[in-house]
């Protein structure tokens, strides 16, 4: 989404590029797939695999972005700066507290290891990017959600897609920076957080059902 100054122009076709790659590649969806892809990727050969990536996809994708919808509507969060800064937040908060209850849910009911560990690995990921944020840089949750996805998709299934990395950081950086959403340090943070975190949690990854 442009900021406020740029929304109170007429979006150029650069910008409409721009709001296009931010929006079909925000947060939610990396988060989505994500849960998708290690319910799947746990257990290939039955719909159990697939109904614990749903669930958790739900949950940890759909739930923090209809709060976040949600407080926009009432007013609790706005346009301006104060309000940016309750919007992410209250997106971090709600995120933890579904990536909380994903865990409790996957143990529970003994979801695939696989899956707890993408859970696991994502919430390190909050906790880490949220403290970042907390010290006065304003990590792009954009890149480090994308580049957590790439990353996993990397560790899981084949090295080819460290490709789509290289691709996509750059792409990234161009609409995350030309719609003021982050300066360029602010993304590549991100996509470092992303992959130094994946790469750590691979030593401990489970295999692949």
């Amino acid at each position: 989404m442009m900021s406020a100054a740029g929304a109170s122009r007429r979006l150029s076709a650069t910008d409409r590029v721009a709001v296009l790659i931010s929006d079909l590649l925000a947060p939610p969806v990396s988060v989505f797939l994500i849960c998708l892809v290690a319910g799947v990727a746990g257990r290939p050969h039955a719909w159990s695999g697939l109904v614990w990536g749903l669930v958790l996809a739900i949950l940890c994708a759909a739930v923090p972005m209809s709060a976040v919808k949600l407080a926009k509507r009432r007013g609790t969060i706005t346009t301006q700066e104060s309000g940016w800064k309750r919007k992410r937040w209250l997106a971090f908060a709600v995120s933890a507290a579904s990536i909380v209850c994903c865990v409790v849910l996957a143990v529970v009911f003994h979801a695939p290891p696989l899956a707890l560990w993408a859970l696991a690995t994502m919430l390190v990921g909050l906790v880490a990017t949220s403290a970042i944020t907390a010290a006065g840089l304003k990590v792009s949750m954009h890149a480090f959600c994308l580049i957590s996805l790439l990353m996993m998709l990397c560790v899981l299934f084949s090295t080819w897609w460290l490709v789509a990395v290289v691709l996509m950081v750059p792409l990234m950086l161009f609409a995350r920076v030309h719609l003021g959403e982050h300066t360029a340090r602010e993304v590549v943070v991100g996509s470092i957080c992303a992959v130094l975190l994946v790469l750590l949690a691979a030593i401990v990854a489970p295999a692949a059902g």
